[in-house]
């Protein structure tokens, strides 16, 4: 029987009052295609989950002529609008994704779309008030815009300019999209939403029309996928059965090259697995069609028609992609390349255009001949030939026509394929379909050799060829999975490929040594299905693969395949905390954290500690203050009665399970995020073995997120069968509340490193703003323009009021181009400043202007931010931690190599962030440089101004390390390097 303890009846109350306050997340009433044979979902837009107002004031719900049922009339603003659905319930997993829109949107420019959860978008905004009511947009960049292009009336399916406002990265399941609007435009409206995995698919009226509502008790997902191509000839179907299919006989399936018959129901397979597996070989390149019949259990037997998929078989044999053509010579702007390069040829159909051909060259040495070598052997089908096609063709005649043929395995010994071949004459009209066609019976080769004898006219020795074609059959290993040079492959992956045609056995080579695979040293195991593992790999690795295909009866008994590799996971899951939820104990879909984390709720006298929020209309878990994902966990500690507060979970009820060895684990690493004011021993016990937190004390009273990496093999304990977990803080009297996240292991070993000062060298500018803006290293002496010298972090600082700041001239040293660069200040700032306040900046702000700002953000409220911008991509690293509180906080701006990020107090706050290849801040001389300030380029002026104090402001000519950086934070005890 359950029995809830006190903190489950407390907690159970206050989510419940506070799902009656919370807006409903809604699955959408949606429609599903697999057109091109990929997954579509559609929605109108007026099926959304909330819009905030939530009123009509914004979103209006209209009759719009021409929309299917109504439209959504985006109006005025600023505000936002939220849609949930469910890809998975359309066939789709979680990936790359395409956004289209049925709108009418006459110039409009004002709409943002973020979707949860994808790790290249915004964050999402919390408010009301929304961004962007000051006129500015409401994100950093304009990359999320949506619907920007002139689209209508009439209707018509729009998407955006922006890439990324185009596309997304889904998870599985349900998402949850927000468009928000900036400003008004009552004539916007929007009427169907679509997304769908294929980049290459554009959305129709039509298509929407024929699109189907999926129904609970039908088949979904079939695999192949509705109109899939190069389908294996031994393929197994399956689907995804309805909800109510019974495990017996709970299938009917039709199958077949008639869609009539299948669409009618005539041939019925009874099946109880929800797959089949056709009894022989199905035909190259044949059409099948096939559906599945839902059968409800008795006594109900409600059977839910499907609707009819298909799919097409691979053919006999696939073009050669990758030829290379020489000639013995070439007419100018006609060379052997445009013989296999597509050049000319559209839907298989040649031009007349002189310069997509191979033509001899005047006087070339004869005989003539031109060469074609491929990556590697192939067994040989077909060859297609496209002939000379000139408008002159008809009658100069340069189109190969007596040609000997030859062939060879490696370049040297040749081969002669039969006598003289005669290559059929082209017409020299457009849209030329290939006219000559050899069965090369299989023949294996990597060099296939022309010499032509003759042409068509007769009498001008040179010789042309449009086009030529070689098809081979697919005898090798291909399409491996996982792709080769996928990331963050599990180390438990089950390798699979397409098998050669041919093979009856596979030998898989896989090794982190390449040379070794290559050379068919590495380990290999012989298999007999397409498929090898599940494999026990190490973490952080790369490997390399191979297939090689057997079967002694054929000649050659082994067809080498190619080299693949992957890297696996860089660490395994402990608990990332983003499973756990507010659903009531009981209910479907329950986890809540405090049944997995046990806490001393209940035990106030022995325990101290409270894993999750407990106030009313408060979600037990942390949304805002986060390392990775949606979510953390907050632990409260009180050491007032009890000297110990500690959660522990035993490691059965996490996916981890008790292995902890798995993929040459041996560091435990978990974030924590401290706040100020925080106590106590922060300690962490594995199968009991307490390991003392043995970074700074300090750090626990941070309000940054902190690794701690505890060296696992150290602890005595085994690691093969780990059972409980333990965190805890310890001291009497002590307390606080902590943040935890990302729980991992890893197969690095732990780097706990000492704060380092800086190259003295790298040092260009040096302001201690000791009662004047002299460089104390020599650079660029500042000019103060106002501003009072008051006391600061260290000694004195400068005291700026929002008019006041530092002209540091305009030195070239400060202009780095494609070079890294740190900045580093220390800033008080009190809490009625404004945004958009520069600390340290150089070169002209605006259009046309290059520069670099360290600074507080323009749009977020009082974060730290790092922005550049070479007049082409505006790229910024904003700090999480806001900095308005009248406390000192030291600030460090860097820029290394491709990327940008920001440390506050001495930690990194945030990912870094990516900058365009080649990304060049060369010009930023154009305007000098300021302390609390910087140069506007459109209009002349100062702008940014800083209201509040700076101290001790540096420029390095390098990326500092993070140790440097805490040196100059004033830290000097060792802590942990992040992995």
């Amino acid at each position: 029987m359950f029995n809830p303890s006190s903190k489950q009846i407390v907690v159970g109350i206050f989510v419940a009052l506070l799902l009656l306050t919370m807006p409903a997340y809604a699955v959408k009433n949606f429609k599903a295609s697999n057109y091109r044979g990929a997954n579509q979902i559609w929605f109108e837009a007026e099926d959304f989950d909330e819009r905030d107002p939530a009123t009509d004031q914004y979103y209006t719900v209209v009759d719009e002529a021409g929309a299917f049922g109504q439209a959504i009339n985006r109006d005025n603003g600023p505000g936002m609008i939220r849609w949930t659905f469910d890809i998975s319930k359309a066939g789709g997993t979680g990936g790359t994704w395409y956004f289209w829109g049925r709108v009418i949107n006459p110039g409009n420019q004002s709409d943002f779309l973020l979707v949860e959860g994808d790790p290249d978008d915004a964050e999402i905004p919390t408010g009301p008030p929304w961004p962007g009511g000051d006129g500015t947009p409401p994100f950093v960049t304009s990359d999320d815009r949506v619907f920007e292009e002139n689209t209508g009336p009439p209707w018509a399916w729009g998407l955006s300019n922006h890439e990324e406002g185009h596309t997304k990265e889904l998870q599985n399941g349900e998402n949850t999209m927000y468009i928000f609007d900036r400003s008004g435009n009552n004539t916007v409206f929007w009427d169907v939403f679509m997304w769908t995995d294929d980049p290459d698919y554009v959305p129709t009226d039509a298509d929407y029309e024929n699109a189907t509502v999926p129904t609970l008790g039908g088949a979904s997902n079939p695999s192949p996928s509705g109109g899939a191509t190069d389908v294996p000839r031994d393929v197994v179907l399956s689907w995804t059965p309805g909800e109510y299919a019974p495990a017996v006989n709970g299938h009917t399936l039709y199958f077949g090259e008639n869609f009539n018959e299948v669409n009618d129901g005539i041939g019925a397979i009874i099946q109880s697995a929800a797959s089949y597996a056709p009894p022989q070989r199905l035909d190259f390149e044949t059409t099948y069609y096939w559906r599945v019949d839902e059968v409800n259990a008795p006594p109900d037997s409600t059977v839910h028609e499907g609707k009819v998929w298909s799919f097409t078989t691979e053919p006999v044999s696939y073009p050669i992609a990758n030829v290379t053509a020489t000639a013995s010579s070439s007419a100018p702007n006609q060379g052997p390349e445009n013989a296999v390069n597509g050049s000319g040829l559209s839907d298989d159909l040649h031009s007349r255009e002189t310069g997509t051909m191979w033509l001899s060259g005047p006087g070339g040495p004869q005989p003539t001949w031109i060469q074609f070598e491929f990556d590697k052997v192939y067994v040989l089908h077909e060859m297609w030939v496209w002939n000379s096609n000139t408008d002159l063709e008809t009658s100069i005649g340069f189109g190969a026509r007596d040609v000997s043929i030859e062939y060879s395995v490696d370049g040297i010994d040749y081969m002669t394929l039969g006598t003289t071949h005669e290559f059929s004459r082209a017409p020299g009209e457009p849209d030329y379909a290939h006219n000559t066609t050899f069965d090369l019976g299989g023949l294996i080769a990597k060099y296939v050799r022309f010499t032509v004898n003759s042409n068509w006219g007769g009498w001008l020795p040179q010789y042309g060829l449009s086009e030529v074609r070689f098809l081979n059959i697919p005898l090798s290993a291909s399409e491996p999975s996982p792709d080769s040079g996928a990331t963050d492959v599990d180390v438990d992956v089950t390798l699979g490929w397409r098998a050669g045609r041919q093979a009856a056995t596979h030998d898989v080579y896989v090794s982190t040594d390449e040379q070794a695979v290559i050379d068919g040293t590495a380990p290999v195991t012989v298999v007999t299905e397409a498929s090898h593992g599940p494999l026990s790999l190490d973490l952080g690795s790369t490997y390399y693969w191979r297939v090689d295909e057997v079967n002694d009866a054929e000649t050659p008994t082994t067809w080498q395949g190619d080299i693949w590799s992957f890297l696996t996971q860089e660490f395994l899951v402990v608990d990332d905390f983003e499973s756990y939820n507010d659903i009531e104990a009981g209910q479907e879909g329950s986890n809540l954290i405090y049944l997995t984390w046990v806490d001393g709720f209940d035990n106030p006298s022995t325990n101290g500690s409270t894993i999750g929020y407990t106030q009313a209309f408060q979600p037990t878990m942390e949304s805002g203050i986060v390392h990775g994902g949606k979510q953390s966990v907050p632990l409260l500690y009180d050491n007032s009665v009890a000297s110990v507060s500690e959660v522990t979970v035993n490691t059965a009820d996490l996916a981890i399970g008790r292995d902890w060895t798995k993929g040459g684990a041996k560091t435990l690493g978990l974030w924590f995020h401290g706040a100020a004011g925080n106590t106590g021993q922060l300690y962490v016990k594995v199968s009991g073995v307490k390991v003392p937190y043995d970074g700074d004390a300090a750090n626990l009273a941070a309000a940054a997120w902190q690794p701690w990496n505890i060296d696992l093999t150290a602890l005595g304990v085994n690691l093969q069968s780990v059972t409980t977990l333990t965190i805890g803080i310890e001291g009497n009297g002590t307390g606080g509340s902590l943040y935890f996240d990302d729980i991992r292991l890893y197969a690095y070993a732990r780097q706990f490193v000492t704060p380092l000062a800086p190259d003295p060298a790298g040092l260009i500018a040096q302001y201690e703003l000791e009662g004047n803006a002299n460089d104390s290293a020599g650079t660029a002496h500042g000019t103060p323009t106002g501003g009072l010298f008051v006391a600061g972090k260290f000694g004195q600082a400068i005291s700026l009021g929002g008019n006041d700041y530092v002209d540091c001239g305009n030195p070239g040293e400060l202009d780095f181009g494609t070079g890294s660069w740190s900045i580093s200040a220390w800033i008080t700032i009190p809490a009625s400043t404004t945004n958009n306040m520069n600390i340290f900046s150089n070169g002209g702000d605006s259009a046309g202007g290059i520069r670099y700002m360290l600074g507080v953000s323009e749009t977020d409220d009082h974060k730290a931010c790092l922005t550049v911008d070479d007049n082409v991509t505006k790229v910024q690293s904003t700090s999480s931690i806001t900095v308005d509180d009248g406390q000192w906080y030291h600030i460090v701006g860097i820029r290394d190599g491709g990327s940008l990020r920001i440390y506050v107090n001495g930690f990194q706050d945030g990912d870094d962030v990516g900058l365009p290849d080649g990304y060049d801040l060369s010009g930023t001389s154009q305007a000098n440089a300021y302390i609390g300030a910087g140069w506007n380029y459109e209009t002349s002026a100062v702008e940014k101004v800083f209201v509040g104090v700076i101290d001790e402001v540096r420029v390095y000519n390098y990326a500092l390390s993070s140790a440097e950086v805490r040196s100059l934070s004033g830290a000097t005890l060792p802590f942990d390097e992040p992995f």
